[in-house]
C-alpha cells in the first residue's frame, strides 16, 4: 500500500487526518461555546428583571420570559400563542385611548414606536403602565419576522406623576380662587374707599388723621374754615391752628393725656386761620391706639362762629334788657 501512494502520498494522507482532527475541534469547540452563550443568553432572558417579549406582524405571542409571566400573571403555555391585544394589552386605556390601533401601527412600522408608553393589563384585571422599547426582527429577506419588546413596570411613577398632576390642579385652582377672591376684596375695598373718600370729602364739617401732632389727611371742608388751599395743611404741625406757643403746649397736654385714657377728647376753644384771624370751633378727638395716642388720632372739627356770634349778640341784648329794666 505504501509503495502504490508513495511517500509523498502518505505525508499528505497524514496531513489531511490531522487537520481533519484539528477542524472537528475547534468546530466542537465552538459549539460548545454557542450552546454555552446560547444557555447564558436563554438564562438571562428567563431572569432578567424585565419583559421581555417577542411577538409577531399578526399580533400573536411567540415568547414571554419568566419575569413577565410572573408579572402579568400567565404561564408560558397559557400566554404563548395568544393575540397581545385582549391579553396583556386592553381594548381601551383607562382614559379611552384605543390600544389595537397603537399595535397595528408597532407592526407596520416598529422604528416609529422604538419607545412608547402605554396602559397593560394583568391577568387579575389590575391595570398597569408598561414603557416598552421595541425592535423589529428581521428574516433573510428583510421582512419583519417578529417585533422584541422589553418593557419596565413604571405604574408607582405614572401614580407620583398623577398625584403631582392632580396637586399642581388643586394648587391652580385653589390659586385662581384666592386671586379671585382677592380681586373681589380688592373691588369691595376700593368701592368701601371710594365711599368713605366721598363721605370724607362732602361732610360739612372738617375731618383730619393726625400722627403726632402733624397732618397727615384732612377733607375740603377742614381746609375752607381754616383759609388754606387744597392739599396746603397735608405735613403741617398743629401749630398753625394755635395763637401761641403756649396755647399750643397746653392744649396738646389736655387733649392727650385724656385720648391715653381711651376717652374721646371733646372741647370748644379757639383756631388761628391761616390770616392769623381766631375763630370758634368744636373739638373731637380720638385715638386710634390708646396706648400710644401719638401714633394717630382723628379729629372732627366744626365751625361754630356763628353760634358764638349769636350768643353774643343774645347776652348783650340781655344786658340792655337788665339794664333798662333797672332805670
Amino acid at each position: 500500500w505504501l509503495q502504490i501512494i508513495g511517500l509523498g502520498g502518505v505525508g499528505f494522507l497524514i496531513m489531511s487526518l490531522i487537520g481533519s482532527a484539528i477542524l472537528k475541534h475547534q468546530v466542537n469547540v465552538r459549539t460548545l461555546e454557542l450552546r454555552t452563550s446560547e444557555r447564558e443568553y436563554r438564562e438571562l432572558v428567563m431572569l432578567a428583571n424585565s419583559i421581555i417579549m417577542r411577538w409577531s406582524p399578526e399580533g400573536l405571542i411567540t415568547f414571554l420570559n419568566e419575569f413577565g409571566q410572573q408579572f402579568f400573571g400567565y404561564s408560558a403555555e397559557e400566554i404563548i400563542g395568544q393575540y397581545l391585544v385582549g391579553t396583556l394589552v386592553p381594548e381601551n386605556e383607562s382614559k379611552g385611548r384605543e390600544l389595537r390601533p397603537l399595535i397595528e401601527e408597532i407592526c407596520v412600522d416598529p422604528k416609529k414606536f422604538e419607545r412608547n408608553i402605554n396602559e397593560n393589563i394583568r391577568r387579575n384585571g389590575q391595570r398597569v403602565w408598561i414603557d416598552w422599547t421595541n425592535r423589529a426582527v428581521l428574516d433573510e429577506q428583510g421582512k419583519i419576522k417578529e417585533i422584541l419588546s422589553i418593557g419596565s413596570d413604571i405604574t408607582e411613577r405614572k401614580k407620583a406623576e398623577e398625584q403631582v398632576r392632580r396637586l399642581n390642579d388643586d394648587l391652580r385652582d385653589h390659586a385662581e380662587t384666592l386671586e379671585q377672591r382677592v380681586a373681589d376684596r380688592t373691588a369691595e375695598l376700593a368701592a368701601i374707599n371710594d365711599e368713605q373718600r366721598t363721605i370724607f370729602e362732602s361732610a360739612s364739617t372738617g375731618i383730619v388723621l393726625l400722627r403726632d401732632r402733624v397732618i397727615i389727611r384732612c377733607n375740603r371742608k377742614l381746609e375752607e374754615i381754616s383759609g388754606y388751599e387744597p392739599g396746603e395743611l397735608i405735613g403741617k404741625s398743629t401749630r398753625i391752628w394755635y395763637a401761641s406757643d403756649e396755647a399750643y403746649a397746653a392744649g396738646g397736654e389736655a387733649v392727650y393725656s385724656q385720648m391715653a385714657r381711651g376717652e374721646t377728647f371733646r372741647r370748644e376753644q379757639q383756631m388761628a386761620r391761616k390770616d392769623g384771624s381766631l375763630f370758634w370751633v368744636r373739638l373731637s378727638l380720638r385715638a386710634f391706639d390708646k396706648n400710644d395716642p401719638l401714633m394717630g388720632a382723628v379729629g372732627i372739627i366744626e365751625d361754630i362762629t356763628d353760634e358764638y356770634q349769636a350768643a353774643e349778640i343774645l347776652r348783650k341784648a340781655l344786658e340792655a334788657a337788665q339794664a333798662a329794666d333797672r332805670i
